[in-house]
């Protein structure tokens, strides 16, 4: 059976496309013909993995905008405070134990956003995989990357 769509955004290969109750998917370019109409189950697979992706985008920004607690501090200065990370390499099981340097500007009732443990965890896996390479699991501050 087919549904009557339109077409939200397009690209050269893929059409974001919406139905009238507001469901919206990526769907091939193929799979939207002339009349804007498309196959109501390929419609129904787009839409769940749109809505999902959607949910994962989010959750990731709530995670980035909230306040995460920084927990034991392992090192201080007068302007940031260190935390250890755990790396953990899983192809050879091997642990490497990291500080990580936190402003204090940036710490509010020994809490920091979620997008400086990120960013921190970025760089903390950027200089690891130079010197090894590998996959990598990170534990910081009761979380894990």
């Amino acid at each position: 059976m087919k549904i009557k769509v339109e077409v939200v955004r397009e690209t050269k290969k893929a059409k974001l496309v919406k139905t009238e109750d507001g469901r919206q998917g990526w769907m091939m370019n193929r799979s939207v013909n002339a009349e804007l109409m498309v196959n109501e189950e390929t419609f129904i697979k787009a839409a769940a993995e749109f809505a999902g992706r959607e949910s994962a985008k989010e959750a990731a920004m709530e995670f980035r905008n909230e306040y995460h607690s920084i927990g034991e501090i392992a090192r201080e200065s007068d302007k940031v405070v260190a935390v250890e990370a755990r790396i953990d390499e899983e192809c050879t099981d091997q642990s490497i134990t990291r500080l990580i340097w936190l402003p204090k500007s940036q710490i509010k009732d020994g809490q920091v956003q979620g997008w400086l443990l990120q960013t921190k965890v970025e760089d903390l896996l950027n200089q690891v995989r130079m010197s090894n390479g590998g996959c990598y699991t990170v534990y910081l501050c009761g979380k894990t990357f």
